[in-house]
């Protein structure tokens, strides 16, 4: 009840007038925790005959998905009794100017070239984080208010820290010993979970899958139904994966494609319908016209 009135009294400052109240809007956003560890290539680049077989793997005998992005994805179960997989590792041939992955991209995109090295990225794709959207004025242009809730799952961080245990198990491996260089990012005692927690909360970005703040469901708090239209409004539906009630393992891009063209089938199946109903309307008004002359 708190956190409705919080977000009414948020909500009416800021519109002309209030159509819709959905206290939960927003409020479920989740995301993939993004967390880094990074090598240089030992003064050799990636690209280089003795880096041969690393940058064919990625790059010319990969699926065509894998090639265009020159990264490679796995996803694996940590903790025992899992039914599914709690965390992804992606592979990319490179090294990152910063664990930050979002600002390394743009730095390389400006750059035109990517810094000879290796990246092993672990990402928790289960995550029980939940952050939040909300609106920081009553300007429709001004950027949103955004809490990402990176860090404030243990849950997450456990995933995390055994991803980059992982990561630099896999980099010790004989078969890296040709490109392997020193250890750039996170240079820390992996047997210290409070320094690993410290590293992720402080390099935490996101991993492109972000959803749940406009949640589906039955239930009364549900942001739109399982039809997807707006509860409280007419003739407006969400189809993106903001309607998601939890983020599945992979990429989003499938399943937001699923949603859409589920969408297109009950719009269609909605309209067919109507039209159908049509002709009989007309006659039943037909007959009363009759009856009253």
């Amino acid at each position: 009840r708190e956190r409705e009135a919080t977000r009414c009294a948020q909500m009416r400052p800021r519109c002309a007038e209030m159509r819709r109240d959905a206290p939960r809007c927003a409020e479920m956003r989740r995301d993939w925790g993004r967390r880094r560890l990074l090598h240089s290539a030992d003064g050799r680049s990636t690209d280089e005959p003795r880096a041969a077989p690393l940058h064919a793997c990625v790059c010319e005998q990969a699926p065509c998905e894998l090639r265009s992005i020159h990264c490679i994805m796995c996803v694996l179960c940590l903790r025992p009794g899992l039914a599914q997989p709690d965390l992804q590792l992606r592979f990319v041939p490179g090294l990152g100017t910063s664990p930050d992955g979002v600002s390394s991209y743009r730095d390389i995109g400006r750059a035109g070239k990517t810094p000879s090295g290796l990246t092993l990225q672990s990402i928790a794709v289960r995550p029980t984080a939940r952050g939040s959207v909300s609106l920081s004025s009553a300007d429709p242009s001004a950027p949103p208010r955004i809490e990402t809730g990176y860090g404030t799952s243990e849950a997450d961080l456990a995933t995390l820290r055994q991803g980059l245990r992982l990561s630099r198990e896999l980099v010790a491996q004989p078969a890296f010993d040709g490109v392997r260089g020193e250890e750039a990012w996170p240079r820390v005692d992996l047997g210290d979970d409070a320094a690993l927690d410290e590293y992720i909360r402080s390099t935490a970005h996101s991993a492109n899958a972000l959803g749940g703040s406009c949640r589906m469901g039955s239930d009364p708090l549900a942001v739109v139904d399982p039809a997807l239209r707006v509860r409280g409004a007419s003739g407006l539906r969400v189809v993106d994966a903001s309607v998601l009630p939890t983020l599945p393992g992979g990429q989003l891009g499938a399943t937001t494609f699923a949603l859409a063209e589920r969408a297109a089938r009950i719009i269609l199946g909605e309209r067919a319908a109507g039209e159908a109903e049509a002709p009989a309307e007309r006659r039943q008004q037909h007959a009363h016209a009759l009856g009253a002359a």
